[in-house]
């Protein structure tokens, strides 16, 4: 069949990418596509159509966000076996907010108070705890500084003193300083991953993902045209061995992970792995890319040293997003390249966007420089370290029931084991039917009817405390030796 947009779709409202989208869902939905159907890949559809790559990329994001298609490693986009059962990529997800034609001289919505579900989905901060005050001030402090030219093209690779900025707070923070020149100022952590993906990987080349695991790298890396394998992750890291003897039967390019309070399941790699790896990348020419996303909130001791800070190899690509615990919305991270590999990743971020935003990258150079996000981190880890205690605390309660967690010692979630015969995906689909938004492991897995689903990832970053006590209150009540 042919899967070129129509008339109507390429009239309508919207971007391209959701015009496409749209015109797929209704294929998906009036049954001409049916469940398990395999989708053209994100090239055919591309030409067929006359768009970007990339415009089929967030065409397929949609749709999987809407639970109507789903990938599968190393295969392609398929139509999910139950069209329209969510798996809501939630790091991603907008949330509702004030609506500005109805809204009150505060900017508030009153019709909207107390309709929301507890979100213990969302593993971001919620808006209330921004820090707007403060970058409203500095913002127009660059304003009134630098003009027009905070508007300007700017440098590629990022703001200049931003990096050296970005330099000095990774020797404070994460015990190793790049070399500035090293550091590429991007749009948010997940186009550090695209540009990695973008300088690594060929079509047919091969990249390893954790399972579970956030599958936004795997997304980026199979735009690319990359086959992608996943490898079951231990409590410890990805083991040594187990990458030995896929790489055996056929030899990977790029190994993907999160070690430090990993998404989903907030495990630390163990010191050990963490070698272990570094090892491996060596002897086969294989590189990694660290996502360090939240390892500054930890309430309990330090998760241990980056894998950057180990490398002595010059192997680590590492991603460090400063808008997922600031504001999101913001969009900003810093990549570190390997020396060696700066030209490619240079020349990947111009062509993927010229360059980020300056106002906002000027802003952070003066945020980080005065200390304020130090302080702003030190708040938000008072505040979540009692929402952590007492997550843990209202679910220690629940060990009764067969529910079990282990305690990560930061981060922004609990990843936890529900008791046998208690599917999450079921516990999660009653859940929000009672006003409980939390994340199955599934939505984390290899598409499967044989993945497991023993998990929830429960966050507690978008809620107070009383809405998280209301929040466990009614999965104790769901719980099959409770209900």
């Amino acid at each position: 069949m042919s899967y070129r947009t129509d008339t109507a779709s390429i009239e309508g409202p919207g971007t391209a990418y959701e015009r496409l989208a749209r015109s797929i869902a209704r294929r998906i939905e009036s049954g001409e596509l049916e469940p398990g159907a395999k989708l053209p890949s994100v090239r055919s559809l591309a030409a067929w159509n006359a768009v970007n790559p990339s415009t089929v990329v967030a065409a397929y994001r949609v749709l999987e966000r809407e639970g109507l298609v789903e990938p599968r490693a190393g295969s392609g986009m398929y139509v999910a076996p139950e069209p329209g059962a969510a798996t809501a990529d939630e790091e991603f997800g907008a949330r509702p907010g004030p609506d500005p034609l109805r809204a009150g001289p505060t900017g508030t919505d009153p019709d909207s108070r107390g309709t929301l579900p507890v979100d213990l989905a969302t593993a971001s901060p919620s808006p209330e705890r921004f820090p707007t005050e403060a970058f409203k001030a500095l913002l127009a402090e660059v304003l009134d500084r630098d003009g027009g030219f905070a508007f300007d093209y700017q440098d590629p690779a990022g703001w200049p003193p931003l990096r050296e900025a970005v330099a000095d707070w990774l020797a404070e923070t994460q015990g190793f300083r790049p070399d500035p020149r090293d550091v590429i100022i991007v749009s948010g952590a997940q186009q550090g991953v695209d540009l990695c993906a973008r300088a690594l990987l060929a079509p047919g080349d091969r990249a390893l993902v954790e399972d579970p695991a956030y599958r936004g790298a795997a997304s980026a890396f199979a735009a690319r045209g990359a086959s992608v394998e996943a490898l079951e992750l231990a409590s410890e890291g990805l083991d040594a061995d187990a990458l030995a003897r896929v790489a055996e039967r056929r030899p990977f390019r790029l190994v993907s992970c999160i070690p430090r309070f990993q998404n989903p399941t907030t495990c630390s790699w163990s010191p050990e792995r963490k070698r272990a790896l570094l090892e491996f990348a060596a002897a086969r020419d294989v590189f990694v890319l660290e996502d360090d996303h939240v390892s500054d909130l930890a309430y309990q001791g330090a998760p241990g040293p980056s894998l950057k800070a180990l490398d002595r190899d010059d192997r680590v690509v590492y991603v460090k997003s400063f808008s997922k615990i600031l504001m999101p919305g913001l969009r900003l991270a810093a990549l570190v390249s390997p020396p060696r590999l700066r030209p490619a990743l240079a020349r990947a971020k111009h062509d993927a966007d010229v360059g980020t935003g300056g106002l906002a990258q000027r802003a952070l150079e003066l945020y980080l420089r005065r200390g304020l996000h130090r302080a702003h981190l030190a708040s938000l880890k008072a505040e979540y370290g009692a929402l952590y205690r007492a997550a843990l605390e209202g679910l220690g309660r629940l060990a009764g029931a067969g529910v079990r967690v282990a305690p990560p010692g930061g981060g922004l979630s609990l990843w936890v084991e529900l008791p046998p015969g208690c599917p999450a995906s079921a516990l999660a689909a009653r859940a929000k039917a009672a006003g409980v938004l939390v994340s199955p492991e599934r939505s984390f897995r290899r598409p499967s009817p044989a993945a497991p689903d023993r998990h929830l990832r429960l966050s507690f970053a978008a809620v107070d405390r009383a809405a998280l006590d209301r929040g466990l209150e009614t999965l104790a009540s769901l719980l099959p030796a409770r209900r």
